[in-house]
């Protein structure tokens, strides 16, 4: 919303526009102040999930993991489009110990959330918005070879 007023609120003084979008958004106020346009680059991407509440479970001396409800928010920005989703699921992360210096971690998540997508370039009549209930998973995984190399791989939905 906060982006919409600083876009799109015509006849507005700049002043106006940035103290409103301030006052809806105090973060994005703050990350304008500090970082100026150092994110104004095309492509603007923030992923975290985490655990809410869990408890610890393992199998064995090389493996063990966390389950329980987690928490996520997502924000992609590229240069037609934004998403922006909040979310609970419930899921497992663990950590698979092959050898002494190579370990396997992943996760997997199941569940529900909030998201609203819609366009970020072209005339307030063309601009399309939609929001409402969706659907998350996510599965990702993480080969560790000591502290030398990662190799990442996530699929989400």
């Amino acid at each position: 919303m906060s982006n919409l007023i600083l876009e799109q609120w015509g006849g507005v003084g700049k002043g106006w526009r940035e103290a409103a979008a301030a006052a809806i958004s105090p973060a994005m106020a703050f990350n304008r102040y500090a970082f100026a346009n150092r994110y104004a680059n095309g492509f603007k991407n923030i992923m975290t999930r985490g655990l809410l509440i869990g408890s610890a479970y393992s199998a064995g001396t090389n493996y063990r993991g966390i389950w329980g409800r987690y928490g996520n928010y997502d924000y992609i920005a590229p240069q037609t489009f934004r998403i922006s989703t909040t979310g609970l699921s419930l899921g497992t992360t663990g950590q698979w110990w092959l050898t002494k210096s190579i370990a396997l971690h992943g996760s997997a998540l199941l569940g529900t959330g909030y998201a609203a997508v819609g366009t970020s370039r072209g005339t307030a009549d063309e601009l399309d918005y939609h929001d409402g209930v969706a659907p998350q998973a996510l599965l990702s995984a993480r080969l560790i070879i000591d502290d030398t190399a990662a190799f990442d791989i996530t699929v989400r939905e």
